[in-house]
């Protein structure tokens, strides 16, 4: 019973510390969409750092700062209390009082109409930043300004995972024999719900480095990032009156979501072009020998796939309104992941798989050794389609009071 205990008091401390990062950024940032991004890739590198310590000696500083460390501290199932739950509770205490000391700090911004009002000469000139003029002038343009910020912590994580698993493969590549032995250690079903249907595929370069950023990780991260985008930049604007405020304005409700989905598209359509980039750079420092129209593809495919499921979260709100819109959505998209993985490993399941638009997106082979597949039309016109929904509800529906 005390190792049980303590073992979960492990697990509580691990979620609390990620949780505390989250809240820190938030209280930061004042947005939700990177408070969960940093939250999120946080979490994945910290776990890669910790999982490929013992391969890189530079990585041995950064893994003793990494929760996933003090996590598997000593043998608190075996042993019961260790060490690592005490760098997690300080680590949570630290993080904690952080964000409770921005928050303090920081001028809580209110919700205000897409132009502003204008001073009173008596007043004086407003000061504005001379970056924001431009941006400010339509919707597209604000959605951008807002969420400037968070895209690069989005790109960032990303980035960072990426850099990371190009630079372990060199490593990981020697030891042919220790990979096929951990392939076949494991259960394919496990590597399935991971998004890997075919795991044999960790023994190439594309196979490894798709596993992280393409198919377990990045997958996920992007649709988190697609279906906040559409909460915070139209469900949210709703629900707190800032949408009746900017409709007020000389433009159609047609317009507006237009623009704010061609925003979320060209903030979606950034980070794949950075990974792309970095993906090209990655793939010549380590001589990975990817090709490089997969590496476009692979890139294109994710950002395709966020797409698609914003798409979707823009039609579930329009039909449903905005409390339901993101739990729908969120529910959609953890259906969608489990029927690609399940699919892969049940019988029953298997015909349903080809409805998921992470099927699209994977299929049975690594997306840096796929190349542009037919399906990606799909997660395309899904994500038109889901616009296309909502521009039209919209444009009838009566708003949230």
């Amino acid at each position: 019973t005390h190792g049980i205990l303590s073992a979960n008091l492990s697990l509580l401390l691990l979620g609390l510390v990620f949780g505390a990062l989250t809240l820190a950024v938030g209280a930061y940032s004042g947005e939700p969409s990177s408070a969960i991004g940093v939250g999120v890739v946080g979490a994945a590198v910290a776990w890669f750092v910790n999982a490929f310590a013992n391969l890189f000696d530079w990585l041995e500083l950064p893994a003793k700062l990494s929760p996933f460390t003090w996590y598997h501290d000593g043998s608190p199932l075996i042993d019961g209390w260790a060490t690592g739950q005490v760098w997690l509770s300080l680590a949570t205490v630290a993080l904690a009082g952080l964000a409770f000391w921005m928050f303090h700090r920081r001028n809580i911004s209110i919700d205000r109409s897409l132009i502003e009002p204008i001073s009173p000469r008596s007043q004086g000139p407003i000061s504005q930043d001379p970056r924001a003029v431009g941006l400010l002038r339509g919707v597209l343009g604000k959605v951008i300004w807002d969420k400037r910020h968070s895209l690069w912590g989005w790109a960032g994580g990303l980035l960072a995972l990426l850099l990371l698993t190009f630079a372990a493969w060199p490593t990981f590549s020697k030891d042919a024999t220790a990979i096929s032995g951990m392939v076949n250690a494991m259960p394919k079903e496990l590597f399935a719900m991971f998004g890997m249907t075919n795991p044999d595929s960790l023994a190439t370069a594309a196979g490894f480095i798709s596993s992280r950023t393409y198919q377990s990780v990045g997958p996920i991260v992007m649709t988190i990032f697609a279906v906040g985008s559409v909460a915070g930049l139209i469900a949210r604007e709703e629900s707190t009156g800032t949408l009746d405020m900017t409709l007020s304005n000389p433009v159609s409700r047609r317009a507006v979501l237009l623009a704010k989905a061609g925003g979320i598209t060209l903030l979606t359509a950034c980070i794949s072009l950075v990974l792309t980039v970095v993906g090209i750079a990655g793939n010549a420092i380590w001589g990975t020998h990817i090709d490089l129209i997969n590496i476009v593809a692979a890139n294109t495919g994710l950002g395709l796939l966020a797409l698609c499921f914003g798409g979707i979260a823009i039609a579930v709100w329009s039909c449903f309104g905005s409390a339901p819109a993101i739990g729908a959505s969120a529910a959609i998209g953890a259906a969608a992941w489990f029927l690609n993985g399940l699919g892969a490993i049940v019988d029953v399941l298997a015909p349903l798989r080809s409805l998921s638009p992470f099927y699209w997106y994977l299929g049975d082979t690594a997306p840096l050794a796929r190349g542009f597949a037919p399906q990606y039309l799909l997660l395309l016109v899904v994500a038109i389609a889901g616009t296309a929904i909502g521009v039209m509800r919209f444009g009838s529906r009566d708003l949230a009071v």
